[in-house]
This record gives structure tokens, C-alpha cells and sequence, in this order.
């Protein structure tokens, strides 16, 4: 659950103003199962609110 809020949250950055819902399919079955917005928001406020960015090495 953790690892798809940090996906919720990369993206609400990505794409400011946009609606972002999380879901897992289970191909099997196959089952579309959307993950609660408040289970997401419970492990999403436990980040930091700026995140550390490394600069990519120049190309030569």
C-alpha cells in the first residue's frame, strides 16, 4: 500500500490538477480492485514534502 501511495504522490506532482486513483488488477481472475483514497492518504502523510533530487551526470 505504501509503495502506491509514493506512486499517487509522484504523479499528483507529475500532473498537477489531475484526478490520480490507484487500483491493482489481479490478472487471473482478472479483478480490478481500487484502493481506498483514505488508506493511500494514511501512508502519503507520512512523506517528506519535498523530496531529494540527484542531477544527472552530463553526457559525453
Amino acid at each position: 500500500m505504501k509503495q502506491m501511495a509514493a506512486y499517487v504522490a509522484a504523479l499528483e506532482i507529475i500532473y498537477p490538477g489531475r484526478a490520480i486513483e490507484a487500483a491493482v488488477l489481479y490478472t487471473q481472475t482478472p479483478q480490478l480492485f481500487a484502493l481506498p483514497v483514505a488508506r493511500l492518504a494514511a501512508y502519503k502523510d507520512a512523506f517528506a514534502e519535498t523530496q531529494e533530487s540527484f542531477a544527472l551526470p552530463p553526457i559525453e
